[in-house]
Order: structure tokens, then C-alpha cells, then sequence
């Protein structure tokens, strides 16, 4: 396939979509920014739970705790908001359960697991509202041993854009890193059921399969065409899912990440999109990153309750992210990203939420 000349569709597509779609039907509210106690780690550290809110209808919490999304709720083609994220009600779920829902993660590391990140400022602007947070990693057994500084913003803006912005840094020796996040969406509302009949598009042509033995990614990359992993167009995700391939059988479901068709190191570019055919609700993913993970829930198996006493089955939720191509989980196997002192790793993950309008 052309890639210019996909590019250049998709291009066309969200322009055109940015006037056929709109979030919310409702009058405008006031863009807004508060905070509220969320509880104390068992070490006795306080959590801070945050609620931004635009002028569309949509909200995002943000806990101190691991940075994690804990809800994001969303106007339908009607105007009536679903929390779209998958999640817990409490902080004690969250720090009792290994599902690491909605946090800032290193990639193949455990360096922020159960950290409770400080809030170094608070922004509200006339379009936006937003957070700094802070956190530095420690040693971790059977991982990185260097040390470093992370900032991440979060960003709502009144274009119904949820920016997610990272920038590292390390003191004193090279280190690896690779920072992202773990949202687990369904657009039909969390706890909802499957997400099978949601429509997905990556701008990607090839990806990095997973080994029989470890799981896995290595480092040959492979083409999509004619495998369940080709999703230049836009396709149901259960389509997918129900073909006989193995590598959706090694995971029962994808658990990949795709090298994305792009122009320029650096620059914010259209991933992928994910449609909701019954709320009409669509999410868009930009990134400047090389890379997109998209994994299908393979891990809910009715045994971990979220919010609402919801029981996850597999398959409930997906995460769509992305991500550079390196796994510094295990630097000896894969290609890692480097991070030096005194040159500042950074990255921008945004997620654009719209409605189809029939």
C-alpha cells in the first residue's frame, strides 16, 4: 500500500470527521479542575483522586496512585455520558489486585508500580484544564537499577482531547526507558460487556510477533497482509479474534505491538481509531511515537470484580496506546530506547473522543 496516499486518507477522514461528528448535545458547562482525598497507601502516603472537566460533557479522574486514569466518562450520539475505562471503585482495589489498569508504566519493568506520583502543578486555561505530576523510580529487583526523574502532564481540552505528555530524565548513568500508559476502554461503558463489535483502524503494515515459548515480542518485524493483523481499514475487532492464526491463539487475542506508517521522528500523527457502532462514541489515538500496542483484555477471566461490582470477563476491554519499539524488560533480546544524562526522553500520547451523528 501507498503509504502517502494513506496517510493522506486518513488525514482527510478525521478532517471530514471533525465536521460530521461532535461530542455531547447538551448546553456548555464550565470547564472545571478539583481535587479530593482518594485514601492512604498501607505506608501511610495520602492519594489524591483529580476531576477535570471540559465544556463537553467529558471528565477524567486522575489518581495520585501510580498516575492512574480511574474513570473517563463520555457523551453517546445523545448526550448521555458512560464511563468508557476499565478500573476499580476504591484505592484498596486498586493496590490489592495485580491488573494495572489505567497507570503511567515502563514498559517491561515494574519501576512505577505503587508509586504515588506528587502533584507539581495544577493548570487552568481558558480551553483547557490540567495536571504536572513527578515521580522518581527506585532500584527495582531483577530490573533497572538506575534512577530516574519522570514528569508527566495530563491535559482536557474543549476539543475533547485527553493529552497525555512524558518527559524523563536520568542524573547520573544511562538507563533504558519506555513510558506509556494502560487504559482499558470499552466505548459502550465499562462493564458493558465484550468489546467484539468495535471497529478498529491502525495505520500500521507490519508488527512484531510474539514467541511460542516466552510470549514475548521478537525483534523480526512481520507484514499484516493477509493475517487478522491487518487493520488498514477499519474492521471489527472480532473478526479478528475469531480467525485461526497463531498468534491470537498463543494469547487468545491480541497482545501485539504494530510499527506505525509515519513521516517524521517526532511529529503528532494519526494511530489508529476505534468505533462504537451503538453509542456511535469513537476514539482516536495520536502519538509521536514509532509504535502502538493494542491488546484485547486476554487476561480478564472472571475473576477480578471492578467498578460497580462489575465481574471482567475476557475480552470486556481493550488498550490501544502507544509506545517506541523497544521492550526494557529485556534489553539482551530487543532493541531498547536509551536514556542519557542531560538529554530529556519525551513523548505525547493523545486520545480524541467524537460522535457519529446519523
Amino acid at each position: 500500500m501507498n503509504y502517502r496516499y494513506l496517510s493522506a486518507r486518513l488525514l482527510i477522514l478525521s478532517l471530514v470527521i471533525g465536521l460530521m461528528f461532535s461530542v455531547g448535545s447538551g448546553a456548555a458547562a464550565e470547564m472545571t479542575l478539583e481535587k479530593a482525598p482518594f485514601g492512604e497507601t498501607p505506608d501511610g502516603k495520602a492519594v489524591d483522586i483529580y476531576t477535570l472537566r471540559n465544556e463537553h460533557g467529558i471528565e477524567a479522574k486522575i489518581a495520585t496512585f501510580e498516575g492512574v486514569v480511574v474513570s473517563l466518562l463520555v457523551p453517546d450520539e445523545e448526550g448521555q455520558v458512560a464511563d468508557v475505562v476499565l478500573g476499580y471503585d476504591t484505592l484498596e482495589e486498586y493496590i490489592a489486585h495485580d491488573a494495572f489498569f489505567g497507570g503511567i508504566a515502563d514498559q517491561g519493568t515494574q519501576r512505577f508500580r505503587h508509586v504515588v506520583w506528587d502533584v507539581v502543578a495544577e493548570r487552568k486555561e481558558e480551553n483547557s484544564v490540567g495536571l504536572e505530576l513527578n515521580a522518581w523510580s527506585q532500584p527495582i529487583d531483577q530490573g533497572p537499577q538506575e534512577s530516574i526523574a519522570v514528569t508527566v502532564h495530563y491535559t482536557l481540552n474543549n476539543d475533547n482531547e485527553l493529552k497525555i505528555e512524558y518527559i524523563a530524565t536520568t542524573p547520573e548513568q544511562e538507563t533504558t526507558v519506555s513510558l506509556t500508559n494502560q487504559i482499558y476502554f470499552n466505548l459502550a461503558g465499562a462493564g458493558s460487556g465484550d468489546i467484539l463489535d468495535h471497529q478498529l483502524l491502525i495505520n500500521g503494515e507490519s508488527f512484531y510477533p510474539l514467541e511460542d515459548d516466552t510470549l514475548k515480542p521478537i525483534t523480526q518485524l512481520r507484514g499484516i497482509w493477509g493475517t487478522p493483523m491487518d487493520y488498514t481499514r477499519s474492521t471489527a475487532i472480532g473478526s479478528g479474534l475469531n480467525q485461526e492464526n497463531e498468534q491470537i491463539r498463543l494469547n487468545r487475542g491480541y497482545n501485539h505491538i504494530w510499527k506505525l506508517k509515519k513521516e517524521g521522528e517526532d511529529s503528532l500523527q494519526l494511530a489508529g481509531r476505534v468505533y462504537e457502532p451503538d453509542s456511535k462514541r469513537v476514539l482516536e489515538l495520536w502519538t509521536t511515537e514509532p509504535g502502538i500496542w493494542f491488546e484485547t483484555g486476554n487476561f480478564l477471566d472472571g475473576t477480578i470484580v471492578g467498578k460497580g461490582n462489575t465481574v471482567y470477563e475476557r475480552h470486556h476491554g481493550f488498550t490501544l496506546t502507544a509506545r517506541d519499539l523497544s521492550y526494557s524488560g529485556d534489553p539482551a533480546r530487543f532493541p531498547v530506547k536509551t536514556l542519557t544524562p542531560g538529554e530529556p526522553a519525551t513523548s505525547t500520547i493523545l486520545y480524541k473522543f467524537f460522535t457519529l451523528q446519523e
